[in-house]
């Protein structure tokens, strides 16, 4: 999935792709971050995420999702 995140062309496919990975976190954050951490991903991604919530979030529904993972 970071791969494709890296790779996407369009915001709104971004913002789908960081959804499911806050989903992710939401259902099983140990192995999600763990699995982030082994790759060396996790900086990059949560500045990805906070670059897009700033950016291209515009759907409420979007916005829940990304917070409810991240809580």
């Amino acid at each position: 999935m970071i791969s494709e995140l890296a790779r996407a062309e369009t915001p709104d496919y971004k913002v789908m792709l960081m959804q499911g990975l806050c989903m992710c976190l939401w259902y099983n954050t140990g192995a999600t971050i763990m699995a982030l951490e082994q790759t060396g991903h996790t900086q990059n991604v949560f500045s990805m995420l906070e670059h897009l919530l700033q950016t291209s979030v515009k759907q409420d529904f979007e916005i829940k999702r990304i917070v409810l993972g991240l809580t």
